[in-house]
């Protein structure tokens, strides 16, 4: 395997892997979660609002440059106008519960029980070198309330050992690879995923190793790659 293949399969460069809408669906559907804590949202509203006028204006410009003043009464120029501000929009953050944390609001000043009124609490970490810091807090956190994450299934790591097999209570390995969500389209993973579920337990009462299965979730259909082995 050459440096660059490497590189891609195994590399820290590309940290904020957006969750894919339908799985995290599934999950809310098994858990109910009360809140998303590593949301990515590092503009104010007045930014962001400016930012999409200005985005919306030159839009409009290109359209009446490309199809003339009348493109508007085109229904099909309309849709695909539409699905260019969506996802523009869909940009500015990538959290799937209106309850989220965010660099604004870190995860990391915050009690995640408290933020989620003790409901279940949803967790995709940056994936680059910073997931050893998330981990050990969801670990922490985990004690108090629900928290279920969405992580590389990386095994030949520490922070896999240290705050994975030894603390949470059931891992999850995805069979096949995600398509991640990333700035309004998708993009494959170079790399298999595992959803870790972190919960209280009884007082008194060893946490004991978690329960490791394979798991096809819900309406995963057609949208997880299997890979052959690789040499």
């Amino acid at each position: 395997m050459d440096k660059k293949t490497q590189k891609a399969l195994y590399g820290s460069a590309k940290a904020d892997w957006g969750t894919p809408r339908w799985l995290y669906d599934a999950l809310d559907n098994e858990f109910g979660f009360g809140l998303d804590a590593a949301a990515q949202d590092d503009e104010t509203d007045e930014q962001f609002f400016s930012r999409a006028r200005a985005f919306s204006a030159a839009l409009s410009a290109s359209y009446e440059a490309r199809y003339g003043l009348q493109w508007s009464a085109s229904t099909l120029l309309q849709d695909s106008y539409t699905a260019e501000l969506k996802r523009f929009q869909r940009r500015r953050a990538n959290y799937k519960h209106p309850n989220y944390l965010s660099p604004q609001r870190s995860a990391f000043e915050h009690d995640w029980a408290e933020e989620s009124g003790g409901r279940p609490v949803f967790l995709n970490p940056p994936y680059g070198r910073e997931i050893v810091r998330w981990m050990a807090r969801a670990k922490i956190e985990g004690q108090k309330v629900p928290v279920v994450v969405l992580v590389p299934a990386r095994t030949d790591t520490r922070w896999f050992w240290e705050s994975v097999l030894d603390g949470a209570r059931d891992v999850r390995l995805l069979r096949g690879r995600l398509q991640f969500e990333a700035e309004g389209a998708t993009a494959a993973a170079p790399f298999p995923s595992a959803v870790v579920v972190y919960a209280p337990g009884v007082p008194g009462h060893d946490v004991g190793p978690p329960v490791i299965r394979g798991w096809t979730p819900p309406g995963a259909a057609g949208k997880l790659r299997e890979v052959d082995d690789e040499p």
